[in-house]
């Protein structure tokens, strides 16, 4: 399952699935679940509907970076649309460390 959601502290986590599963993402409390789009071997694309009264038109970009350990961290920008949907593009490059 692919995860998204952010709190109200703004901190974005992500957890990674597969095509047609759901993206849930959580602002201040409120649940909303979309359906994944599309899922590459390097990249994850999702695109869902949103409340244009509650959310601002923006496009969201995630870049996912993983750790050995399976840690993800996350990074974005924000770029401002009229856009009446939210797109999040996820980037994951894999890191190996031997040891």
């Amino acid at each position: 399952m692919l995860k998204v959601w952010k709190n109200a502290s703004e901190k974005v986590g992500v957890r990674v699935g597969c095509e047609g599963d759901v993206v849930e993402d959580v602002k201040k409390g409120r649940n909303e679940v979309k359906r994944v789009e599309s899922v590459k071997s390097e990249r994850v694309e999702v695109t869902y509907v949103v409340n244009i009264a509650h959310t601002a038109h923006i496009i969201l970009t995630y870049t996912l970076t993983y750790s050995h350990t399976h840690i993800l961290s996350l990074t974005h920008t924000r770029t401002h649309t009229h856009a009446y949907s939210h797109t999040h593009i996820l980037t994951c490059s894999h890191t190996h460390i031997l040891t």
